[in-house]
């Protein structure tokens, strides 16, 4: 019985470890809701091509991104933006990436702070256009 004892805790302590992990994608599915989607879009393009101009918008403008393919689906990817480096997911602006067979990246945008439907075209033109800056005007 002892035994089994010491099991139960070692798999107590594992999934402690799992839950102590969990934040991140926590806000991830917290912030997916339908309160915070601000826009959707369909562009020509490829995940890849996404993110060279992230990368490319990393340099112009001083931005900073995560990107994370999901490891089963390779067609779908999550960007989570950071228009300054350093700040927390409720200041972030998430895209959720759906690349089809036919050339196209379906792209919907989540934000905690509201969005005009010119900031959330902005948002989206990120994507595919590394010089359009999060917090520069025009």
């Amino acid at each position: 019985m002892k035994v089994l004892g010491k099991i139960v805790a070692l798999a107590a302590v594992g999934l402690a470890g799992c839950v102590a992990t969990a934040p991140a994608n926590q806000d991830q599915s917290t912030l997916r809701q339908e309160q915070y989607q601000r826009d959707s879009y369909r562009f020509y393009g490829t995940l890849a091509e996404v993110q060279q101009n992230l990368f490319a918008n990393q340099r112009l403008c001083g931005s900073e991104f995560e990107w994370s393919l999901d490891p089963y689906q390779i067609h779908y990817a999550t960007v989570v933006y950071k228009p300054t480096p350093g700040l927390e997911t409720k200041e972030s602006i998430l895209f959720d990436l759906t690349s089809y067979g036919t050339g196209y990246v379906e792209a919907t945008v989540y934000s905690y702070f509201t969005m005009s439907g010119k900031e959330a075209t902005r948002a989206l033109r990120i994507l595919q256009d590394p010089k359009v800056c999060w917090g520069a005007e025009g």
